[in-house]
């Protein structure tokens, strides 16, 4: 036996719009239909609440700014992703600037939160690129490829190797210590249609000390790594 409920879901923010949501779930297809509904109502709550945020910044700091174009844009957070049209305004100096971009922390090319990016690096440090899309697929019902997540991780270890620099030192680059320690180990490689058959891949460690981190735990400051291969026969 099929049995069939109607959803109706209506949703609006204050001074605005509604949209009411309709939907039927039968109990031969509970979970997709449940699904299906939520990410539907997601979507429709995140664009009235963004039209909200637009209205507000049109309303006050951007009021004197003329709107010159719409532009489709997928914002995607740690558990959904919002389709929306935002709107790009012309100041009375001359620049042209995208509010909503700015107030939810979006770079101009930038698509996922920074949130968005921790989740798919957690993943990615665990198990492979191809499983961490995979897996992603699963919790955000978003397909990416193995090369976003290579990317994503890439821009995530950027953010927060510029994020550590600025935290160590007030200039990066340029730390003055009274000390400076040093650690080096080397390994032996074998070479391939070379001159020479073995040579030697050295990594080094510079820094200026040890934080405390919690037992048996530490954390080096001011970490430098530097690497280089010797040409010398073993």
């Amino acid at each position: 036996m099929t049995i069939k409920v109607n959803v109706s879901i209506h949703v609006q923010v204050e001074n605005g719009e509604g949209e009411t949501i309709k939907m039927s779930i039968s109990t031969e297809q509970f979970e997709q239909g449940f699904q299906q509904i939520i990410r539907k109502s997601s979507q429709v709550l995140g664009q009235k609440v963004l039209e909200g945020y637009e209205s507000q910044l049109k309303a006050g700091e951007y009021r004197e700014g003329v709107s010159i174009r719409t532009q489709k844009r997928c914002y995607q957070f740690q558990d959904f992703s919002i389709n929306y049209r935002r709107r790009s305004y012309r100041m009375p100096g001359g620049s042209v600037q995208t509010p909503l971009d700015a107030i939810l922390g979006f770079t101009k090319y930038q698509r996922r939160s920074c949130q968005a990016q921790e989740q798919i690096g957690a993943i990615a440090a665990s198990v492979s690129y191809r499983k961490t899309a995979q897996i992603n697929r699963y919790i955000c019902q978003e397909s990416i490829s193995a090369s976003t997540v290579c990317r994503v991780v890439r821009e995530l270890g950027q953010r927060l190797e510029a994020q550590e620099a600025q935290f160590e030192a007030d200039e990066p680059g340029k730390v003055k210590s009274s000390i400076l320690y040093c650690e080096s180990d080397g390994i032996s490689i074998s070479l391939q249609k070379a001159a020479k058959r073995r040579a030697e891949v050295r990594v080094a460690i510079g820094y200026t000390g040890k934080r405390f981190i919690s037992k048996s735990r530490k954390r080096l400051i001011n970490k430098t790594c530097l690497m280089c291969s010797s040409q010398d026969l073993i």
